[in-house]
């Protein structure tokens, strides 16, 4: 693979081989300050696949965008459809923020139902190509599934680490795809670190945020399916939820990579939204603008927007250098804020997404009605996980108005000529803007 340089550690500089012993971290810088990242050579990428830098032959994959993967073998990805997800518009929405144009992009229609497919199908690819046979990570529920999704299509063997609070319905789909399920009595940090020890201990291939640089790699291609979505003119604003950091990293080095082969003229700025509850990001991105420290300081999270109830960002040192550098910056919305979200994107454009999905939706509003963003500008926000993912967190947020009669049409004839002609659905006002 002469296209991937190696993988480069962001703090001391040093590059390791992308085929060497090194595949997590930068073992002089350590986890926090350590993190690697796939370098490639553009000129041979350039010279490699010419005027076909995107593949069209390949309608509904990521391997659209195979120039820019860190793997060679295309037998090695699972053969499920990642990626190429809708990009829906919302001009009700958009009319009453005073912007230009609103869209969601619905990540929620991948296969295991959350973003976290376009990574772990590349780390699966890597991990084949690299001879392991076994996968493990540590999640709060999506990553977990989303790996294990993919090693059920690859023949691999895959072990995950979940707090013991990640919602039932997760744990199922985790259980479904065959994975060796272990739940971990503490937080979802504390499962983080006991995955990372037991993978050193046993040689498995790590794909928790933050030690496997591939992660990011997958995760850039929604930036390219934004871009090429927009003819090669993004809207000028991306807003997208934060936990460990890792997605909105990708992002960034999306748009950055096709910005410096040419493909685009400018890198739209990344707007991260945290709940409040679990806004370390948040704050260290303030101090960072400050005094330039990048110092992040754990905290005990807590929301209901589970996805991203990270107290302890794995990617946090990155995210924020990398949303510095597209002018963007990070900040948080409360709750109710996210509950209304997810209520206006079910009940006024049919997307039913998770809290943590919400949360980049609540974002935009946010930046819009406070001025962060301007009038004229194009808004996108991610939609991260399908609602399936975490019905509890769902059912926080929505009212289901259920209008019980006896099976007569006389009865029925009451309900209708009252309640459902009065136009008096409190559960639709409330979510609709």
């Amino acid at each position: 693979m002469n296209r991937l340089l190696g993988l480069h550690c962001d703090s001391c500089s040093l590059t390791y081989a992308a085929d060497g012993a090194v595949q997590s971290y930068c073992p002089d810088c350590g986890p926090e300050w350590g993190t690697l990242e796939c370098k490639y050579d553009f000129e041979t990428i350039r010279k490699q696949f010419r005027d076909q830098l995107i593949d069209e032959t390949e309608p509904v994959s990521i391997l659209r965008y195979k120039a820019f993967l860190p793997f060679d073998n295309l037998r090695s990805f699972p053969r499920l459809r990642i990626g190429c997800t809708p990009i829906y518009s919302l001009p009700r929405l958009a009319r009453s923020l005073n912007l230009t144009a609103c869209f969601i992009k619905d990540d929620g229609l991948n296969p295991t139902g959350s973003y976290k497919d376009r990574a772990s199908s590349v780390v699966v690819a890597r991990a084949i190509e690299l001879k392991h046979s076994t996968v493990a990570c540590a999640s709060t529920g999506n990553a977990a599934a989303s790996l294990a999704g993919c090693c059920a299509a690859s023949g691999l063997r895959c072990i995950v680490f979940v707090p013991s609070t990640a919602p039932k319905a997760k744990l199922i789909q985790i259980g479904a795809f065959g994975a060796h399920l272990i739940s971990v009595t503490g937080s979802y940090d504390q499962a983080f670190d006991l995955s990372m020890e037991a993978c050193q201990e046993y040689g498995w291939f790590n794909r928790s945020a933050g030690l496997n640089p591939y992660l990011v790699e997958g995760k850039k291609t929604g930036a390219f399916e934004v871009c090429e979505t927009f003819h090669f003119d993004p809207p000028e604003c991306i807003f997208v939820s934060v936990g460990d950091g890792s997605i909105i990293t990708g992002l960034c080095k999306g748009f950055q990579e096709f910005h410096g082969i040419g493909l685009i003229e400018r890198v739209p700025r990344i707007y991260g939204v945290q709940a409040q509850g679990a806004a370390p990001l948040a704050e260290a991105f303030q101090q960072f603008l400050r005094n330039g420290s990048l110092i992040i300081n754990p905290i005990e999270a807590h929301t209901f927007a589970d996805s991203i109830c990270v107290g302890k960002p794995r990617e946090g040192i990155r995210a924020i250098k990398s949303v510095a550098a597209t002018n963007g910056t990070i900040f948080s919305v409360s709750d109710d804020s996210i509950r209304h979200a997810l209520r206006y994107a079910a009940s006024s454009r049919g997307i039913f997404c998770e809290p943590a999905g919400a949360t980049a939706l609540a974002g935009m509003i946010h930046a819009a009605e406070s001025g962060i963003i301007k009038s004229n500008e194009r808004a996108l926000a991610f939609m991260t996980g399908n609602g399936l993912k975490d019905i509890t967190g769902v059912q926080e947020s929505v009212d289901v108005l259920l209008h019980q009669v006896s099976p007569d049409i006389e009865a029925f004839k009451k309900i209708t000529l009252g309640e459902l002609n009065s136009g008096s659905d409190d559960r639709i006002n409330r979510g609709a803007r």
